[in-house]
């Protein structure tokens, strides 16, 4: 099955790649044969953004909005105040 060990392996591989160099081939990545430049992506097929308009007007409303928003996007909403 997909579970496997190995293929878990290439999966993680894959999504580190992903955010370390961008939709590329390197270290087991997804893409297509880029450069390999940890942080440059300028060669890369695409990459990984996250945008969060931050104001300094309400910093504990905007710190908790913020954290909102990641807690959705990396746990699927299944963060709460007691974890």
């Amino acid at each position: 099955g997909w579970y496997s060990g190995k293929k878990m392996m290439g999966m993680l591989n894959g999504l580190f790649s992903l955010i370390k160099y961008g939709l590329s081939n390197c270290d087991g990545g997804f893409g297509a044969g880029r450069g390999c430049t940890e942080g440059d992506y300028s060669s890369a097929a695409g990459r990984l953004t996250l945008s969060i308009s931050y104001s300094e007007a309400n910093d504990d409303a905007q710190a908790e909005a913020v954290v909102s928003k990641l807690s959705t996007l990396l746990t699927s909403g299944r963060l709460s105040d007691s974890n």
